[in-house]
């Protein structure tokens, strides 16, 4: 495996929970051993993981088992400060109890990011402040997430909703391959919503399904199916089936939605909806949860959740994998659309060390992800393939990866243009030094090779880089 130095990493990626540190691990394309000049500063260290993302280096920790909420949250997250002080970027990634509106509808699976606005920083702590006869006003403001990150997330939602939600879904399904399944997504008829005044029924385990009235149901739009979307943009089908037995079942399920603002973070754990949907009206918080509170401080970051629940006493575990692979998609795609310097790493064996989106099939690489083409054109967000590329290749063989233009026939008959994409053993190169226009927003290819698209016009001036 490789073996880099602790200033090799800029990623920092911090979990509260099992179920969160596993789905982040399952992003990493290959793991790296522990850096050689890597000593903790601490008695009582964090465990890390190192690995890489798309050639972006990466370390993952988490809180110790059995322990959570804002001040292990501080500790760890001090800690990870200390240990990798070269982090330029950081994520806290995870679950969270939603907090569903008309004007928010928020459904388990869906990804919460935090992001400040006018009258927020995007993180708050809300159970801290003081009563006024006018009611409850938060005191105190917790940090911004960097400056960095948040100059990327245009890039993130630019992209047409159910492209962004396809391509988290094409990175499940490749985590999921990796037997990951605990990322399983529930059936739809198992998130449910009931009026904030109906308290659970029965047993604290026991399903909704068996004990709670199903008059008391908020009544929901139900939400475009993946079918939905094959149907729309082409997809062929067999990136809709995996991970059940009954795939006619599962590809019937809606996709995750992203949805950006205000995350709530406390001490205690949320249960009670009224208590939610006032906070709520308060603050107009999406999710709550109990770590970001105590880590943005001390290690600003990007907060990421993904919906498990709805904060109320009908609260249960049976969305928690599945949300945190939704969480984790996203923040892999995330760092996939952000451009950043190329680190010092040892010299390439082959062209598959080149961090500007080609694969090649030489590599011993865990990466059975699709490269996935998200690069904007413009004078900050290019990337090239070709400098780099004539380095380490002759002419002849940067021909051969890079071809020009073809075509391929979807399974509903569209004919779709393709531009510098090839495929070689199964995995995508993809060629970003030429000028091109294109009606495909983002192509992503399968290890079968399949292609499927998305529907906008743009156009791209290479060079372009990770």
């Amino acid at each position: 495996m490789t073996r880099l130095s602790v200033n090799d990493y800029k990623v920092g990626w911090l979990t509260a929970l099992y179920v969160e540190f596993s789905a982040a691990t399952a992003m990493l394309d290959s793991q790296h051993e522990t850096p050689k000049d890597y000593k903790s500063k601490t008695e009582t260290p964090n465990h890390y993981t190192f690995g890489e993302i798309n050639g972006i280096n990466v370390v993952i920790t988490t809180l110790p088992d059995g322990v959570y909420g804002n001040i292990s949250a501080t500790r760890v997250a001090t800690d990870f400060s200390n240990d990798f002080p070269n982090l330029g970027l950081r994520f806290l990634v995870g679950i969270a109890g939603g907090a569903p509106k008309e004007r928010n509808d928020i459904r388990l699976g869906d990804v919460v990011v935090s992001r400040p606005s006018e009258n927020s920083p995007g993180v708050i702590k809300h159970d801290f402040g003081k009563s006024l006869d006018s009611g409850f006003k938060l005191t105190g403001v917790l940090s911004k997430p960097p400056e960095t990150i948040l100059r990327a997330l245009p890039l993130v939602r630019r992209w047409p909703e159910k492209t962004l939600s396809a391509a988290i879904f094409q990175i499940l399904a490749n985590a999921f391959e990796k037997d990951n399944q605990e990322m399983l997504r529930p059936p739809v008829d198992e998130d449910v919503l009931f009026h904030y005044e109906y308290q659970h029924r029965g047993e604290e385990s026991s399903p909704c399904s068996a004990s709670c009235s199903p008059d008391f149901r908020v009544n929901r739009e139900p939400r475009s199916s993946w079918l939905d979307i094959k149907k729309k943009v082409g997809v062929p089908l067999d990136y809709l089936q995996w991970g059940r037995d009954d795939d006619d079942i599962y590809i019937s399920t809606p996709p995750p939605r992203i949805h950006y603002g205000t995350i709530a973070s406390g001490d205690n754990l949320l249960r009670n909806g009224i208590a939610r949907d006032k906070i709520q009206g308060q603050t107009g918080a999406l999710c709550f949860e109990m770590e970001a509170a105590g880590v943005m401080d001390v290690w600003p970051c990007l907060v990421v959740r993904g919906i498990c629940d709805y904060s109320d006493s009908h609260k249960n575990k049976a969305w928690q994998g599945y949300a945190a692979g939704t969480a984790a998609a996203f923040t892999k795609f995330l760092l996939m659309s952000i451009p950043h310097p190329r680190e010092k790493r040892p010299p390439p064996k082959s062209l598959g060390a080149v961090r500007a989106g080609i694969l090649d099939p030489d590599v011993e690489r865990n990466a059975e992800d699709v490269a996935l083409a998200l690069r904007i054109g413009g004078e900050n967000h290019v990337h090239s393939t070709s400098a780099y590329a004539q380095t380490h290749t002759s002419r002849a063989r940067e021909r051969e990866l890079l071809p020009l233009t073809n075509s391929v026939t979807t399974a509903d008959g569209t004919k779709i243009r393709q531009y510098g994409d090839a495929m070689i053993q199964g995995r995508a190169i993809i060629n970003g030094a030429q000028t091109y226009e294109t009606e495909e927003f983002m192509d992503f290819s399968s290890k079968e090779g399949k292609i499927f698209n998305g529907s906008q016009k743009f156009k791209s001036k290479g060079p372009m880089r990770f």
